[in-house]
C-alpha cells in the first residue's frame, strides 16, 4: 500500500556437512523415493531461522534483499539428498485489506501428523512486507473416498489463495506426490483466515494451482498433470464451477505440459497465462519445450 514493491527471495540451501544436527529429528519421511528428516528448530543455529525477501521501495528500481522477522511457532527444517533448505515464501498474495499474505507449506512441530505431512501455512503482514504473523494453518486431512492412495500421502503442497467476492477466502491444495496422481482440495475460510472448513474434493487433479479473482467476480483456476486445464466460476463464494477447459489435453505422465502455470489480470473481465507446452514446434517445426503465454477473457453468459 506504499507503493513498494516485494518479492519471494530464495536463498541457496546449506551443505548438510555445513549444518551438522545437535539433536535426532523428529520424523523421516519417503517422498518421491527420497528420505527426508524433519528437525525441529532448536536442532540448528539461529542462521536457519532466517527469511527473506526482496523489495524495491518506491521511487526506486533497484531490488534490496531484506531479512525479515517471521513469528511462526513450530516452524521445522528438514534435510535431504545433502543439504538444508531455508526457508521461503511458497507464495504473496495482497489481500484487499492491503494486508499480504506469505504462504508456504512445510513440517510442523505440533503432532505426529504435521512432523511427517506438509501443512499448508498462512502468515500475514500489517507492515508492508516488513514482518509477518502465523494466522493459521492447514493440516493434511485425508479424504479416502476419492483417493486410494491417502495412507502414503505426503500432505498439502503449493497451496493458493484467493479473496473470494462474498468476504471469503478460498484455497487450493495439491495431494499429488511420489505416490502418483491425487485429487486437488479446497477449504474455505469466513473469518478472514483465522479458521479453515474441513478439506472437500475439487478435481482428480491438480499440482501448482493458480487462482485469480477478476474485478468482474469471476474466479479463475489453472492445474493439472496430466494436461493443464482452467476452471472457471462466477460464484461469489466459490462453491458452484463450471468444467474444466483443457489448455492443453491430458497425455502420457508429464509428455506435454508441466502444468505448472500461473495468471495475472489485464482488465476487469481479462487475465493473461503463462504456462508450458513440451511439444510447440519451433521455426523448422520441431516440437521443443516452450513457454506459452495467452489472453483470457472471461465473462456472464
Amino acid at each position: 500500500t506504499n507503493g513498494d514493491r516485494v518479492r519471494i527471495k530464495v536463498k541457496p540451501p546449506f551443505k548438510q556437512e555445513e549444518m551438522i544436527p545437535s539433536l535426532p529429528p523428529i520424523s523421516s519421511v519417503i517422498l518421491y523415493g527420497r528420505e527426508i528428516r524433519v528437525y525441529s528448530p532448536e536442532a540448528f543455529p539461529p542462521e536457519m531461522d532466517k527469511w527473506f525477501l526482496e523489495r524495491m521501495k518506491s521511487g526506486t528500481n533497484e531490488w534490496v534483499e531484506e531479512e525479515i522477522p517471521v513469528n511462526l511457532p513450530g516452524i521445522t527444517n528438514w534435510a535431504a539428498d545433502g543439504v538444508v533448505p531455508r526457508h521461503a515464501f511458497w507464495r504473496l498474495r495482497k489481500a484487499p485489506d492491503g494486508t499480504i499474505w506469505g504462504i508456504t507449506y512445510t513440517y510442523l512441530d505440533y503432532n505426529d501428523l504435521t512432523r511427517r505431512t506438509d501443512n499448508a501455512i498462512f502468515c500475514v503482514s500489517t507492515d508492508n512486507g516488513h514482518s509477518f504473523e502465523l494466522i493459521s494453518h492447514i493440516e493434511y486431512q485425508p479424504i479416502p473416498s476419492v483417493d486410494k492412495k491417502w495412507e502414503k500421502r505426503g500432505g498439502y503442497h503449493e497451496p493458493d489463495i484467493t479473496f473470494a467476492p462474498d468476504g471469503s477466502i478460498f484455497c487450493l491444495l495439491r495431494t499429488t506426490d511420489g505416490h502418483g496422481i491425487g485429487p486437488l482440495h479446497f477449504c474455505r475460510s469466513i473469518d478472514n483466515g483465522k479458521t479453515w472448513t474441513k478439506p472437500a474434493y475439487f478435481d482428480d487433479r491438480g499440482v501448482w494451482p493458480t487462482l485469480l479473482t477478476l474485478e468482474n467476480g469471476i474466479t479463475l483456476a489453472g492445474y493439472g498433470r496430466t494436461g493443464l486445464f482452467l476452471r472457471a466460476t462466477a460464484d461469489p463464494s466459490c462453491l458452484k464451477w463450471e468444467d474444466r477447459i483443457a489448455i492443453i489435453p491430458p497425455g502420457e505422465y508429464q509428455t506435454e505440459t508441466c502444468s505448472y502455470c500461473d495468471m495475472v489480470a489485464l482488465g476487469e473481465d481479462s487475465a493473461y497465462i503463462i504456462y508450458s507446452d513440451f511439444n510447440y514446434p519451433n521455426p523448422e517445426g520441431i516440437p521443443v519445450k516452450t513457454i506459452l503465454g495467452r489472453k483470457i477473457t472471461a465473462k456472464l453468459a
